[in-house]
């Protein structure tokens, strides 16, 4: 299911503005993340698995299964 990045950010206990850097970053990578829509990102679910993949590895991803 598709969530904005304040929606992510919360449900994981993230800073939003931490998240728009990590965000800004991979896309200054290549990596676009996101599709914007209304003025609003929304990321899909491989998006958010790769997001808590590099906030907290891969060890911990099942721990924020929603």
């Amino acid at each position: 299911m598709e969530k904005t990045t304040t929606e992510f950010a919360s449900a994981l206990s993230l800073n939003i503005k931490t998240l728009q850097n990590k965000i800004s970053y991979e896309s200054k990578k290549g990596n676009e993340l996101g599709t914007v829509r209304n003025r609003k990102r929304y990321l899909s679910d491989s998006e958010q698995d790769y997001l808590k993949e590099l906030f907290f590895g891969t060890e911990n991803k099942s721990e924020f299964q929603n």
